[in-house]
């Protein structure tokens, strides 16, 4: 255990390290108008994500740890690596039409401000996900300061907890390449139609970080609501997004991130900017982009449909064992919580026949 946290530390500290060099050193090459070509973007940016990975899985807590902060935390950071780490620069290959100083300075950019807009929304989040550590810890130590009320209303914030992560990725994400865009004009020296581009990408990359975080805490706080059963918290379902939501949001999110990869990529090849092989080598790796997305999604959205009829076939199966007491505490938010709720008034009605 001890030989972890020294190596969690080290890691940590090398990566930081290595971070910083990289940002001043492709600062520099940008001051300097030094030759700066796409290699030497992924030579700067590689090894960063190399050591980034091996920090976070150092990080890692285990899958039957109750430490949701840093389950969430080690999960998070690795998806800010393959999403904005490689699919932003993989995309900006494609679609941004930079010179040596342009290719430098959107290495320093994309290095600093993943690093500080992503630790703004871990630190939004964990501060949210304070409340779920005050509650675990009262719960596994001082129970008596839990009431009902208190159960209820813990349970209504974490029924909108993960909608709420999204909006707020959603807004990081978007507005990080907001902000850059005229970043690259003003101080990297490029045209106002790349800064535009660039806004597309942040368009494309955007909807999926929110699609993902939304995954993502449900989730990791599924199993937090199990415990609230103690305290009686099972008659007060709440829709917070549809089942038909759910779907719209997937679509949606994939639909505008589809369209904006494709359109600077096609914008590209028509102002032939790109080659033809260029073009659909792009537009190759953007569609397996899209599929991966695609199917991760429908895979959890799809498992937490099947995982809530399976709790509901497993408290039927009680039900039909004469336990009368046993109620089922599962906020999926959507029409399935109010199902739920019905089932659990069921022991009720028989009692009154």
């Amino acid at each position: 255990m001890m030989g972890k946290k020294i190596a969690r530390v080290l890691s940590g500290v090398v990566f930081f390290v290595y971070w910083g060099w990289a940002s001043v050193s492709a600062l520099g090459s940008f001051r300097r108008g030094d030759p700066f070509t796409w290699e030497h973007f992924a030579t700067l940016l590689i090894p960063e994500i190399i050591l980034a990975l091996i920090f976070f899985y150092l990080l890692w807590p285990g899958k039957d740890s109750p430490n949701v902060s840093t389950k969430f935390l080690s999960v998070f950071s690795i998806l800010i690596l393959a999403v904005l780490w490689i699919v932003g620069p993989l995309q900006s290959y494609f679609t941004l039409n930079l010179d040596n100083r342009g290719i430098s300075f959107s290495a320093f950019l994309y290095s600093f401000e993943v690093m500080l807009f992503g630790g703004l929304f871990t630190y939004v989040v964990l501060r949210y996900l304070r409340r779920v550590r005050i509650f675990l810890k009262d719960y596994s130590s001082n129970i008596e300061a839990i009431t009902r009320e208190r159960a209820e209303k813990f349970s209504e914030f974490l029924s909108g907890f993960p909608l709420k992560v999204a909006r707020i990725g959603f807004l990081f994400v978007f507005g990080g390449f907001l902000i850059s865009a005229p970043q690259l004009i003003f101080w990297g020296w490029t045209t106002t139609e790349v800064a535009v581009k660039s806004i597309f990408i942040g368009l494309a990359i955007a909807p999926v970080m929110a699609l993902l975080m939304y995954i993502l805490a449900r989730r990791f706080l599924s199993g937090v609501f199990e415990i609230l059963y103690s305290f009686g918290d099972v008659s007060h379902p709440k829709l917070v997004l549809s089942i038909e939501g759910k779907i719209l949001m997937l679509g949606s999110c994939v639909m505008l991130m589809a369209i904006s990869l494709l359109f600077p990529l096609i914008w590209n090849f028509v102002e032939e900017n790109i080659s033809l092989q260029m073009f659909l080598l792009g537009c190759g790796i953007t569609l397996l982009e899209l599929l991966s997305i695609f199917y991760v999604s429908v895979k959890a959205f799809a498992y937490d449909i099947t995982n809530s009829l399976d709790v509901l076939k497993k408290g039927l199966e009680i039900l039909q064992t004469g336990e009368k007491r046993y109620r089922i505490n599962m906020r999926t938010g959507d029409e399935l919580e109010e199902v739920i709720g019905e089932f659990n008034k069921i022991p009720g009605t028989i009692d009154k026949r």
